[in-house]
C-alpha cells in the first residue's frame, strides 16, 4: 500500500530521515553513477535548499507497506517565473515501476495548479535514465538540454589556471555583497547572460538591476550560501565588464557550484571568460581546499564555454534534459 503523506524535516522522526538518506543514496547511485553518494548531511541540506532559488518549497513523501521510499520537491520561483513550478521526484530504486512516483507527482500536481501555476518543469533529468522516459510517457516537452561538467580539484592539472588577463583590464574578488562602487555596473554585466542558449525553455532570465542584485544576495546570506564572485574591471572606466559567480553550501563542503559567467559583448574575444575562471579556481585552491569538486551545467550547443571549462581541467560527465508540462494536462492525466 502507497501512503502519500506531506513531509518537513520539524515533524519528520529519527526513523522518517534516515529511510529518506537510504532512499536517496540508492536513487543517487543508479541515476547519477559517476557522482559520489550524498552523506546524510548532504541529503538533509538538499531539502532545506531551495528549487533553484525558488521562493517557496514544498514537500511530499511516500511509503510503502510503513517504510519512505520517494520524495517530491516542488519549488515556487516568483518574480518573472511566477507562471512556473519546479519538480524533482526520487523513488527507490527497489520500487520503481510500481506507482510511488505517480502517488508523489498526483499530490505535486494538486498543489501546483491550487497555486496557479500554469507549466510545471523538471530541470536537469539525465539523458537516457528512467526519469527521461518517465517524462516522455507522460507527454512532457524536452525544452533544453544541458552538459554537466566536473573538475576535481585535488587531481587537477593546477598550471592550466595559469592564465594572464588581457591588457587594459584587472581583476577583482570578493564574497557576499557587491563593493558599492561596482554595483551599478555589475548587474548590467549580469544581464549578458540573456543570450546564452536556452533553447525552448519557458524559464525567464533574471532582469538584473543594483536592487535585484542586493535581494539576491541577501537571500543566499539567510540560506547560509557563501557567494565568491571574480570580476572583469575595465582599467580606464572601473566598470564591469565581466564575471563569473560560485556558490558554496555549508552541507556539502567539498562542493562547488559554478553559476553565471557573462562577459559584455563589447568584451568579449579577449579571453576574459577563461581568466575569471581561472582566478576563481586559484582562490578557491588557496583558501578553501576542503573544496574537492566544482560543477557546472552548460547548454549543450554553447561550444565556446564548453571549451573553456574543457581548457581548465573540467570533465564532461553527464547529459541533462530540462522537461516541461502543463499542470492543467497532467491534473487531467493523473486524475487529480
Amino acid at each position: 500500500m502507497i501512503e502519500v503523506f506531506e513531509f518537513s524535516l520539524s515533524k519528520a522522526s529519527e526513523r522518517d530521515l534516515a529511510e529518506y538518506h537510504q532512499m536517496f543514496a540508492a536513487a543517487y547511485a543508479v541515476d547519477r553513477p559517476r557522482e559520489p553518494v550524498p552523506a546524510f548531511e548532504a541529503a538533509i541540506g538538499h531539502i532545506q535548499s531551495p528549487l533553484y532559488g525558488s521562493a517557496a518549497s514544498l514537500h511530499w513523501a511516500a511509503r510503502v507497506d510503513g517504510r519512505l521510499y520517494g520524495l517530491a520537491k516542488v519549488g515556487l520561483p516568483n518574480a518573472e517565473n511566477a507562471h512556473l513550478a519546479f519538480i524533482q521526484i526520487r523513488v527507490h530504486p527497489e520500487r520503481r515501476h510500481e506507482g510511488v512516483g505517480k502517488a508523489l507527482l498526483r499530490e505535486a500536481v494538486r498543489a501546483i495548479h491550487a497555486e496557479g501555476r500554469p507549466l510545471i518543469t523538471a530541470w536537469g533529468v539525465t539523458a537516457e535514465s528512467d526519469a527521461e522516459a518517465w517524462a516522455k510517457r507522460l507527454g512532457a516537452k524536452a525544452v533544453h538540454r544541458d552538459v554537466l561538467q566536473i573538475l576535481d580539484l585535488k587531481s587537477a592539472d593546477q598550471s592550466l589556471w595559469d592564465v594572464s588577463v588581457h591588457t587594459g583590464y584587472s581583476l577583482t574578488r570578493w564574497i557576499g555583497a557587491t563593493p558599492d562602487d561596482l554595483l551599478e555596473t555589475f548587474a548590467n554585466a549580469r544581464s549578458a547572460i540573456h543570450d546564452a542558449p536556452t533553447h525552448e525553455s519557458s524559464k525567464r532570465l533574471p532582469m538584473w538591476t543594483a536592487e535585484r542584485v542586493r535581494q539576491e544576495e541577501q537571500s543566499r546570506v539567510d540560506r547560509g550560501v557563501e557567494q565568491r564572485v571574480v570580476a572583469a574591471i575595465v582599467d580606464s572606466t572601473n566598470e564591469v565588464a565581466g564575471l563569473t559567480v560560485l556558490e558554496l553550501h555549508a552541507h556539502r563542503p567539498e562542493d562547488g557550484f559554478q553559476h553565471d559567467t557573462a562577459v559584455l559583448v563589447q568584451h568579449r574575444g579577449r579571453g576574459l571568460g577563461l581568466a575569471m575562471k581561472a582566478e576563481m579556481l586559484r582562490w578557491l585552491a588557496a583558501e578553501r581546499p576542503i573544496v574537492r569538486r566544482i560543477g557546472t551545467s552548460t547548454a549543450d550547443d554553447n561550444v565556446h564555454m564548453i571549451r573553456v571549462n574543457l581548457q581548465l581541467g573540467f570533465e564532461t560527465q553527464r547529459k541533462m534534459v530540462d522537461f516541461e508540462i502543463a499542470s492543467e494536462y497532467l491534473l487531467t492525466t493523473l486524475g487529480g
